[in-house]
């Protein structure tokens, strides 16, 4: 059956980035996914209206028509979502630090009859995945706490005001769940018509799962070299994000040009891929181009999807973890055709 699976998997994105990164359990925000990502997609449109239509460009021809007051609901609505969210996790850490002092209390009191206590304690020891508990997650002596957590632990030091932890939340959640769910959707599509290489990832995922129908842990998507490769090549050909842009504090010449102090300078992704200086064919799709040997041969700067230095991606290593699990959790069940050749994607 033929259908459009970028929606499906903007909603799940979405349930995966509050859950984890925010840490507030989907059980107590239903829908969240799909009337946060509906929202967005709303606003995105409107935005290209706009784009499109020199009329709507004025903001006060805008403001009277339709689209102004569909887009002020669309707004309230992420907003109303993102302050659920917010407030869920207000009362997750108002829970915990009540939790933490009767544990403290209880130890207290327990001290001293331990002391005198003759039967030995064994503890069980177990591998833990990495992304089993997100509110107890230890590894060495370093305690990891969700992205939201840390957002009102400084509020309450008072380095941050509400107004920007709702914008940091919904900086993260639409970066977060955008570029993933656009991704995934890229790389089951160019698998779909290259029968090959989807191949090697089945064979892959059956190395590492076998036949077991068991959840996907942070073990196994260290272990999914090749499909990892095949992400890495779909973003090569399929930037999720077409331009970034970058204002300049100095004059920085290169070559025989100089760009002047403060200029605004924009670099296209999918142009510095496609370069055939850096990669050979440049329009074949060739996961091999992200064999160790050879990214360590190429410039650093040939690939940028997740842009590079002091700017970059803060989130790129957990964008690649999610959509390996994504991708590996789909294919395990389900073997992907395509009508359209990957050359023809718009």
């Amino acid at each position: 059956q033929q259908f459009d699976c970028h929606d499906y998997l903007s909603e799940v994105a979405v349930n995966i980035m509050v859950e984890t990164a925010l840490g507030v359990s989907r059980e107590k925000i239903k829908h969240i996914g799909y009337d946060y990502t509906m929202a967005v997609k709303k606003l995105g449109e409107i935005v290209h209206k706009r784009h499109f239509n020199l009329l709507l460009r004025s903001d006060k021809l805008f403001k009277v028509s339709k689209y102004a007051k569909m887009q002020q609901k669309a707004i309230e609505t992420v907003q109303s979502l993102l302050k659920l969210v917010i407030q869920e996790k207000k009362k997750d850490v108002e829970q915990k630090e009540k939790n933490n002092m009767h544990n403290i209390v209880a130890e207290h009191l327990n001290k001293n009859t331990e002391d005198d206590m003759s039967t030995t304690n064994y503890k069980m020891h177990y591998a833990k995945d990495d992304l089993d508990d997100i509110h107890e997650n230890d590894v060495g002596e370093k305690k990891r706490l969700p992205l939201l957590e840390m957002l009102i632990d400084r509020k309450k030091k008072g380095e941050m005001t509400d107004k920007e932890i709702l914008d940091d939340v919904n900086s993260a959640l639409f970066a977060g769940y955008d570029t993933v769910s656009t991704t995934v959707s890229f790389v089951l599509c160019t698998l779909g018509c290259l029968s090959e290489i989807q191949e090697r990832v089945h064979e892959e995922m059956d190395s590492i799962f076998f036949d077991s129908d068991r959840q996907c842990t942070f073990v196994d998507t260290v272990n999914m070299k090749y499909l990892e490769r095949v992400i890495l090549e779909t973003l090569r050909l399929f930037p999720t994000i077409p331009l970034i842009s970058r204002k300049i504090k100095k004059d920085v010449r290169i070559g025989n040009y100089v760009l002047p102090k403060d200029a605004t300078i924009v670099m296209i992704p999918f142009l510095v891929h496609r370069a055939e200086k850096y990669y050979p064919n440049p329009l074949v799709f060739n996961p091999d181009n992200f064999l160790p040997d050879k990214m360590q041969q190429r410039n650093p700067y040939a690939y940028i999807p997740f842009s590079a230095g002091p700017r970059s991606c803060v989130g790129r290593k957990y964008a690649i973890v999610k959509i390996k699990i994504l991708l590996s959790t789909i294919l395990r069940k389900f073997r992907i055709t395509s009508d359209v050749a990957y050359q023809e994607f718009p």
